[in-house]
């Protein structure tokens, strides 16, 4: 008689277990588990809930978005967005691919992306440094931002449930219209190292209508690209090292020194390879040569008007009868991917500049030369 073979009871004790409310989230190795336990009752009365207070949701975003507007028209334009820039910086470092962002890391890039926009969308009188420290100002910007952004994410549950109970609404429809918006807060189409082969592909073939619009080639146009691509993600560590080696050349030169004046200003003056370590360094950390097109491109200053948006230059952002200003609109930004504050030329969106760029050129070709 064979011996019966022993099987293995599995376990349903799952690994890990979460619930809010009816709601049970388990996980059962890679497999996850969702599952409501609301009773119909209880549903009918969450939708009622959510359709009376669709009005007040979507009237809480716009007055807030009034209220930024209000307080980004209030500071030095270049200053707020190398503070926005700085956010977003700190929020990818050490980070080596988008899947590793938290929440409030992905807002930090979110929060860069609509204070262009309002820039660009709003007449701003202040164009000169903060007199006071304005970093209460900015923190304040920062915090009504990210709250923006979170009700914005929860507003189209109320904007579905209302359309199911006035007007009716197809189910394929709603769940589209909810992932589509949801996907706005997404951003990277590919690693950074990819980000020029990938574009010299799609635009070499053009590189005779570059020169004539733009007086352009396209192998400059890439170039500037790469400069800006390295300016915006690891230009900081770049200025670090500029310092570090401005600092090892100061102190090689007073350890050969003889003279009594060792005096920075003196040292600097007579040796160029120093100055110029420092100069850079200090211009990429502590000024705005990390985002400086003229500093870091060699385009005309005509292509780079015709990518860039100039305050207040945009009307449509602000200028819509519905959704005023808020972020799941197409934004500025997106169109033209570079500012313009007192005559100079800025880039400090990597996502939207990368993610936009052989669409913005498309259309800027086909206004230029309709027949092309």
């Amino acid at each position: 008689m064979k011996k019966r073979k022993k099987t293995r009871k599995v376990s349903s004790k799952p690994d890990e277990y979460f619930q809010l409310g009816p709601i049970e989230m388990a996980r059962f190795g890679n497999v996850i588990s969702l599952r409501s336990n609301m009773t119909e009752a209880g549903h009918k009365e969450l939708l009622n809930k959510l359709v009376q207070s669709h009005e007040q949701k979507k009237n809480e975003i716009d007055e807030l978005i009034v209220e930024i507007r209000g307080l980004v028209s209030n500071c030095y334009p270049l200053s707020l967005l190398c503070y926005a820039y700085q956010n977003f910086f700190l929020s990818i470092i050490n980070n080596t691919s988008e899947v590793q962002l938290s929440h409030e890391d992905v807002l930090a890039g979110r929060e860069l992306e609509y204070i262009l926009s309002v820039i660009a969308s709003t007449q701003i009188e202040k164009l000169s440094e903060h007199e006071n420290d304005p970093t209460e100002a900015f923190l304040l910007i920062s915090e009504k931002i990210h709250k923006l952004y979170s009700l914005v994410q929860q507003y189209f549950i109320y904007f579905i449930a209302n359309k199911r109970a006035n007007a009716g609404i197809d189910e394929e429809l709603a769940e589209f219209i909810f992932e589509a918006q949801l996907s706005r807060f997404y951003r990277g189409e590919r690693y950074s190292i990819y980000e020029i082969d990938h574009l010299k592909e799609f635009c070499s073939p053009h590189n005779d209508v570059f020169m004539k619009l733009f007086n352009v080639s396209i192998n400059d146009f890439l170039d500037g690209l790469n400069k800006i691509r390295l300016s915006l993600t690891v230009g900081i560590r770049e200025a670090l090292s500029c310092l570090e080696k401005a600092m090892t050349e100061y102190e090689r030169i007073i350890s050969e020194r003889r003279e009594d004046d060792n005096s920075i200003f003196k040292i600097l003056e007579e040796n160029q390879d120093l100055k110029d370590y420092a100069d850079k360094g200090m211009g990429m950390l502590f000024g705005n040569d990390l985002f400086n097109l003229s500093k870091l491109t060699s385009w005309p200053l005509d292509f780079l008007k015709k990518l860039s948006w100039t305050i207040g230059e945009c009307d449509c952002f602000f200028g819509r009868p519905l959704y005023t200003g808020w972020p799941t609109v197409e934004m500025p930004i997106s169109k033209k991917p570079f500012i313009c504050i007192n005559g100079q030329y800025y880039c400090f969106d990597y996502y939207n500049l990368f993610d936009n760029i052989y669409r913005t050129l498309e259309k800027l070709i086909m206004t230029e030369e309709p027949s092309y």
